[in-house]
């Protein structure tokens, strides 16, 4: 690839970040990686990653896109402990009261904490030749040129003094600061416009545990996701993750469970969703951090390529173009699609800029693409909603939401405040 400019700055070292900043090394001379934290050589979770103490999985996309930009790097992670999972075979799932029949369905996903994946993924960023990391800074605001056309910088504070103002000379700045990203901001402030943004409320709210299982139930099966029904709008889900941990994470879709920050209310909250084996393993587990909660509001789409003065030479990436509800598990690898079109456009010789980019962003960052609504929308009333014929909650938007009946578990029954299978896959 040629390179097309002297130095591309990208603000925050999350993974949408580390992808960009590895694609961009690829035309770019230079590449200034900047982020408000720290970097901790342990890997441990980050203040300006809220989500990182939860559940994450690594589709099987996400993992062919970051293997091809790392080579080697899926070794690595697993050979240190990352777990590959398929599923329906080694991981159970739980969709709409029913569990689905243990058959092979496609490629395996990466199960590991978030921290984990991260600390790997930096490493390879930060070896690459013209690399340069620089933590405890934070952005505010941007440079442009007199005609207001093109940017040329982004302006840093060391921590908080805003003594230590200095401004980044850039050919490109990459904002990668996620959902809290103030790239809208700085536009006004700049006498541009802000983009429109496109919100879907989900209000989903979840408390995860990093916890040692019982061996009898670890060997049993990788995973396990239980999703909410009509009446339990509710879910579940047991990762298993390096150092032999498991992450168990409960969640609430209407945003209702204030208790499970607790040790009482994390077991009572387990109780109304878990199948009584997975409810055994938790309760005899042993727990190795504190419970972490978060509540996610709703998925925002800003629409940066509507913007007629957007100035060239800015890009917007990750959660701060779009955000997803991370009940789906989508986040990083909708990151890595993005950097794979970013690297599409740097390979024809053309910059980052509004109109190169605004065609990728349509594709991997659609709120309405080919997942499905937010799990809440089953339990919603809304005019035009109903029920098929086999009594399923179907949204207005929906066709019937029941699975199909060739995946569908014959075996097992309702297992009391769970209504699936409570077979395990293989049995």
């Amino acid at each position: 690839m040629q390179q097309i400019g002297e130095h591309a700055v990208v603000l925050g070292a999350g993974m949408s970040g580390l992808l960009a900043a590895r694609v961009l090394t690829e035309a770019y001379e230079r590449v200034t990686l900047l982020d408000r934290d720290p970097i901790r050589a342990d890997g441990s979770p980050r203040r300006g990653v809220p989500q990182g103490r939860h559940a994450h999985v690594l589709l099987a996309r996400g993992g062919e896109v970051i293997e091809d930009l790392f080579p080697g790097i899926t070794g690595e992670l697993v050979a240190d402990g990352a777990v590959t999972a398929e599923p329906l075979v080694d991981f159970r799932i739980c969709v709409g009261g029913h569990t689905l029949r243990p058959v092979p369905v496609g490629p395996s996903m990466l199960q590991c904490t978030r921290p984990f994946l991260e600390h790997h993924v930096r490493d390879r960023v930060l070896a690459l030749p013209g690399v340069t990391a620089v933590n405890g800074h934070d952005a505010v605001g941007l440079s442009i040129d007199a005609h207001r056309h093109r940017i040329t910088g982004v302006r840093v504070v060391h921590g908080r003094d805003v003594s230590t103002e200095e401004t980044l000379t850039a050919d490109l700045v990459v904002d990668a600061t996620g959902r809290a990203g103030r790239t809208p901001v700085w536009l006004e402030t700049l006498g541009l416009s802000r983009p429109r943004e496109e919100e879907f409320r989900v209000n989903v709210q979840y408390a995860s545990r990093l916890m040692r299982l019982p061996r009898d139930y670890a060997e049993q099966e990788k995973g396990i996701t239980v999703g909410a029904v009509p009446g339990r709008p509710r879910g579940m889900g047991v990762f298993a993750v390096e150092g032999g941990h498991h992450i168990v994470t409960l969640a609430d879709f209407l945003g209702g469970h204030r208790t499970a920050a607790d040790e009482d209310g994390f077991l009572e909250f387990a109780a109304t969703v878990s199948p009584p084996e997975v409810l055994s393993a938790i309760r005899r587990g042993e727990p190795v951090g504190e419970i972490a909660t978060y509540r996610y509001r709703s998925s925002v789409r800003r629409h940066y390529q509507e913007l007629s003065d957007l100035p060239d030479r800015l890009l917007v990436t990750g959660d701060g173009l779009c955000s997803f509800s991370p009940a789906y598990g989508q986040g990083m690898t909708v990151a890595a699609l993005q950097a794979l079109a970013l690297r599409d456009t740097l390979a024809q010789g053309r910059p980052a800029s509004r109109t190169a980019s605004s065609g990728p962003r349509r594709n991997s960052s659609s709120i309405r693409g080919t997942s499905p609504s937010e799990p809440t929308s089953h339990f919603r009333r809304s005019r035009g909603g109903g029920r098929c014929r086999s009594g399923w909650p179907m949204p207005t938007s929906h066709s019937c939401t029941r699975p199909p009946p060739s995946t569908i578990s014959s075996h097992g029954s309702s297992c009391g405040s769970c209504t699936c299978s409570t077979r395990r896959p293989g049995s």
